[in-house]
């Protein structure tokens, strides 16, 4: 069975986030300045980095490798197109991470943007005990209302993925964690359109 993400064209996927009753993209931007930028590291994994949305924030002064990893390989000839002064750093990975073989590489920092909904809470523990970093980054929507995917003229573009994806609660995730040794060290809600919250969690490994 293949993965619907494969499926969904770059165009839809970005001007659904960046529309204006949307604004994920804009906002989400906003937070992996500080997901890059708030630990002291030299390593990072974006999961599902799509078209590299807020690698511009990367500094190369400190950053010495940045792995992305997504399952659209459309995603991933935009994104190194788009930031071909990382190239040095900079290396994409096609993979989809709910197979059995799917792994994430040794670094320092993991950032897990609105994927732990897609590949489920089981399989991005697993990732992590399998090759542990010494921190991870994620974050989660939180819907108080409305359905997980906002009306916009390119919906009707994720009406497979809306059915592939699953709420993420905050406790269970921050419980699951603890028990394979990443303690919460950081929350941040940050406000959306249509009811909604990205929840920003941060964990540290011991």
């Amino acid at each position: 069975m293949s993965n619907p993400w494969e499926k969904l064209d770059l165009a839809y996927y970005e001007g659904h986030m960046q529309f204006e009753s949307v604004r994920q993209a804009q906002i989400l931007n906003e937070i992996m300045q500080s997901q890059f930028n708030d630990y002291t590291v030299s390593s990072i994994c974006i999961l599902g980095i799509a078209g590299g949305n807020g690698l511009e924030h990367i500094n190369k002064n400190t950053i010495s490798k940045v792995y992305g990893i997504d399952v659209n390989e459309q995603y991933l000839h935009a994104c190194q197109n788009r930031f071909t002064t990382l190239d040095s750093i900079l290396e994409l990975r096609h993979a989809d991470l709910t197979l059995s073989d799917a792994y994430v590489p040794e670094v320092e920092i993991i950032v897990a943007n609105l994927v732990i909904e897609y590949i489920g809470l089981n399989i991005f523990t697993k990732l992590l005990a399998e090759n542990p970093p010494k921190y991870v980054s994620c974050v989660i929507q939180i819907n108080c209302e409305n359905a997980f995917v906002s009306s916009t003229p390119f919906e009707e573009h994720f009406e497979e993925i809306s059915s592939f994806h699953n709420d993420i609660n905050e406790k269970q995730l921050i419980k699951t964690l603890q028990l394979i040794g990443f303690r919460n060290n950081f929350v941040k809600a940050h406000s959306l359109p249509n009811k909604k919250n990205f929840l920003r969690l941060d964990f540290v490994r011991g």
